[in-house]
């Protein structure tokens, strides 16, 4: 079906406009406003955050249509300006305490399967032999991403010495999928809160450690949770 660029236009108009007035509309529903950082993030886990914090509400989108909505009014500016460049966040409205929402995002960290793109904590090298973890029938899938292996009498071989990341540098997605597949889990997903507006304290910067080396996550990792995120 042809789309015109006048129709695709006018639904991007709506979905900002929606998104504003979603925020606007729930300000005065909630006594504390937070922005925050997603790293290494899913869908999934986006969802189950959502579903256990209810009736607190997480919008992301567009972080530059978010700003402007915050930035109706003049007390929630410092609050907006975090949004500024943010690569992948969004705002948690919620009636929530500081310590309670702090508490709860520090209980869901835990570790997933790294994303191509981000820096790998370690380096990982596997020595030449068999590899009896994976099965035989994907070592043709292997060869293809240049993975030096062999069947012997049924069993995944690696040839020599394979360097599968290394520490500080990006994962390729050879890497990353390779990872996947070994089982080994790299990556840590976790919510960093930046900043925090209460009815009562006003505008309060969370001077949280950083908890992550990953690099910034790509924010198309979340458009399937949000259909509103960057969209242009």
């Amino acid at each position: 079906m042809h789309v015109s660029l006048t129709q695709t236009s006018k639904k991007g108009l709506e979905n900002k406009q929606k998104l504003i007035s979603e925020i606007q509309d729930n300000m005065d529903q909630y006594s504390r406003i937070f922005v925050f950082k997603v790293y290494n993030s899913t869908a999934s886990y986006l969802h189950n955050v959502r579903v256990e914090l209810k009736p607190s509400r997480i919008l992301m989108g567009k972080r530059r249509v978010m700003a402007k909505a915050l930035m109706t009014r003049e007390e929630l500016e410092p609050l907006a300006r975090h949004l500024d460049g943010l690569p992948c966040g969004g705002i948690l409205l919620t009636n929530k305490t500081k310590d309670e929402i702090i508490e709860y995002f520090q209980s869901q960290k835990r570790r997933e399967f790294a994303q191509s793109g981000t820096k790998a904590p370690e380096t990982i090298v596997l020595q030449p032999g068999p590899l009896p973890q994976l099965s035989h029938a994907i070592e043709p899938y292997l060869v293809g991403l240049k993975v030096p292996t062999q069947l012997k009498r049924g069993v995944v071989h690696l040839a020599k010495e394979y360097t599968v990341c290394t520490e500080g540098e990006p994962i390729t997605p050879t890497a990353a999928r390779l990872l996947k597949l070994l089982d080994m889990k790299l990556g840590q997903v976790q919510v960093k809160l930046l900043a925090m507006w209460c009815s009562k304290d006003g505008y309060v910067e969370l001077a949280l450690p950083e908890d992550s080396d990953e690099e910034e996550p790509l924010a198309e990792e979340l458009e399937m949770d949000d259909p509103l995120d960057d969209e242009e």
